[in-house]
């Protein structure tokens, strides 16, 4: 199995959960990166405590550890934290604490990250999948949409990432009006986002990936069936704060193994089109589900 990293920060019950699936895997390697406390808050306890649930483990494999003695801010943290893991090995699976995983996730990890090992073109391989269901003739598709809860990567893409995002405005927008194929709503958005990331108002490190992966022509491949449900939404959370979000909580699928792959790598880029149109008109999971299911029965019937 390839190397584990595990996230953590001041959620002692969401890592104690995590813990108990980890557990339970054939494990070889863990690298574990913890943020420190945060000035004046009430998170030396808390950050305390779930590293305790790591130390208190009995893990059956060798185990390092990243723990910050100071809060370093979710951006800084994890950046700095994978940097730190891709010194070492080459390639790995990454959790955070309140991402939890089918079981079968993991082996399809495993065996992307040894078929796609040397294609410089893919850079991630994503385990959630928020809109499962609409297309599911092959094990997993191909997009240039990151989706950062429960993924891999290989030292070799994460090479590519900048967290300064110290690129020209103009290649900047020039990236931003090709991957959203100049959908005028859907740039202003990410123009925004990316530019409060880089001028330090959002502490956000997938952006700055999300931008790398673009500027670097790389693709990600997104599963059939969610295998990532991300159980953190609730009020201690450091973004997803609300409870009723459509996705959080997810329901956890199953993936078959071995893999079925798709025939070529233009397989389901279909959908970023109709994922970038929805989502900038502000529309819901569920509209973006129903949008995206006519889409592929129509594919389909024009394919035969």
């Amino acid at each position: 199995m390839p190397p584990i990293v595990l996230i953590i920060f001041n959620r002692p019950d969401l890592v104690e959960r995590q813990v108990a699936i980890l557990s339970r895997l054939p494990l070889e390697q863990l690298f574990v990166i913890a943020d420190g406390p945060r000035p004046g808050l009430e998170d030396e306890t808390k950050c305390r405590d779930a590293r305790s649930v790591i130390e208190n483990t009995a893990w059956p494999c060798s185990i390092q550890k990243n723990y910050a003695d100071h809060n370093m801010g979710c951006a800084s943290r994890i950046i700095s934290g994978l940097d730190w893991v891709f010194s070492h090995v080459d390639r790995a699976i990454i959790l955070e604490d309140d991402c939890l995983a089918n079981p079968s996730f993991f082996g399809f990890c495993e065996e992307l990250l040894e078929f796609y090992r040397n294609d410089d073109e893919i850079m991630q391989i994503c385990g959630t999948n928020r809109f499962a269901g609409i297309d599911d003739a092959c094990s997993y598709w191909f997009s240039r949409f990151a989706v950062c809860w429960g993924w891999a990567t290989w030292r070799r893409a994460w090479l590519h990432n900048d967290l300064s995002m110290n690129i020209p405005d103009k290649e900047i927008k020039r990236l931003l009006r090709h991957y959203l194929q100049g959908n005028h709503a859907a740039v202003d958005r990410w123009l925004m986002l990316i530019n409060k990331t880089r001028h330090g108002l959002l502490d956000a490190w997938d952006y700055p990936w999300q931008l790398s992966i673009w500027r670097h022509g790389g693709a990600v491949i997104i599963p059939a069936r969610n295998l990532v449900t991300n159980a953190g939404f609730r009020v201690d959370a450091t973004h997803t704060k609300n409870p009723g979000s459509p996705v959080a909580n997810l329901q956890l699928q199953e993936i078959g193994l071995p893999l079925d792959h798709p025939p070529d790598k233009n397989y389901g880029y279909q959908y970023d089109s109709q994922i970038t149109e929805i989502f900038a008109q502000g529309k819901r999971s569920g509209h973006v589900k129903n949008r995206l299911k006519k889409l592929y029965h129509m594919v389909k019937r024009l394919i035969g």
